[in-house]
């Protein structure tokens, strides 16, 4: 007779004695190496608080668990991430969050990760928005965006003398850097 297959992890979790926990992280960091980037990339004062982790939530709690996350972005950028999660959702945990970005310096971000080709060159980024990452549903909406003191190359090349396209047929063409912003969510932007 052929073995069956093993329960998820989740639903074993889920059959076992019932628990109800926090998990706290204070003043953390984190530091990576390798590619993309060109020098190693450091998260500082991280901070996580996950509250609430149950094997049991009670009915209508669809995702249980209070999450905050927030740290330091190369050196001056702070991050913030504030909402629930079902850490147990099948295949992957479930978050639905706010979030906020304040004082990111393009420049030293476009260089550690080895993409200085993109048109933005420079800049000071302030974002705040909402994302949603389920099994069945992922997405991103920007709420606000701004970029102080932007550095954007702009050129202008006609690829021939033969007339230019429309703006509109233009706008349905994206280019590499615009899959890589969209490749994971769909992005939506409401306030710039």
């Amino acid at each position: 007779p052929a073995e069956e297959p093993a329960a998820p992890w989740q639903d074993r979790l889920r059959d076992a004695m019932s628990v109800r926990m926090a998990f706290v992280l204070s003043h953390g960091e984190i530091r990576y190496e390798g590619p993309p980037a060109s020098a190693p990339v450091t998260v500082h004062d991280l901070d996580v608080r996950v509250e609430n982790v149950t094997n049991r939530p009670d009915e209508g709690e669809a995702h249980p668990s209070r999450l905050h996350v927030a740290a330091r972005l190369l050196e001056d950028a702070q991050f913030e991430l504030n909402g629930t999660a079902d850490v147990l959702a099948k295949p992957h945990a479930a978050v639905i969050a706010d979030i906020g970005l304040r004082n990111f310096t393009l420049e030293p971000a476009l260089v550690t990760i080895g993409r200085t080709d993109l048109p933005v060159k420079a800049g000071v980024l302030e974002m705040a928005g909402h994302i949603e990452y389920a099994p069945d549903r992922k997405s991103a909406t920007i709420h606000e965006i701004a970029l102080r003191r932007p550095k954007v190359d702009y050129v202008y090349s006609p690829a021939s003398g033969a007339p230019e396209a429309p703006a509109s047929a233009a706008a349905g063409q994206s280019r590499p850097w615009q899959d890589l912003v969209t490749r994971v969510f769909d992005v939506t932007i409401e306030r710039v």
